[in-house]
């Protein structure tokens, strides 16, 4: 059964870039945690993301569990659009199934906080 919008699922934090964070559950690793819409600081050195709350700095870390809530999903046709060996491996570089996640609500976020 996939998750539908609005759901909250829990997950655990695999990596992150400047866009945001990447999530895994235990049945799914295609998760993108979207930060346009937080208020956050992204620490590039340490490869982390930072919300800043008052003074308080409370860390996004890599293999955090967090709570999070489906915003949108993606499916991505994996056909290659020729019989070319980058095209094949192109096709197989992009997930079939995506999610887009937020941690914008009361109660999301690093479970630790909570």
């Amino acid at each position: 059964m996939l998750p539908f919008k609005g759901e909250t699922l829990f997950g655990t934090i695999s990596s992150a870039n400047p866009e945001g964070l990447k999530i895994r559950t235990d049945f799914f690793e295609e998760i993108f945690e979207w930060f346009g819409i937080v208020i956050c600081l992204s620490d590039h050195n340490e490869k982390a993301w930072v919300w800043v709350v008052d003074e308080d700095r409370m860390h996004y870390d890599k293999n955090e569990m967090v709570r999070f809530q489906v915003l949108d999903e993606t499916w991505n046709d994996q056909l290659p659009d020729s019989g070319g060996q980058e095209a094949l491996d192109r096709a197989r570089s992009i997930s079939p199934y995506a999610l887009k996640g937020s941690m914008f609500k009361e109660g999301l976020g690093v479970c630790l906080w909570w």
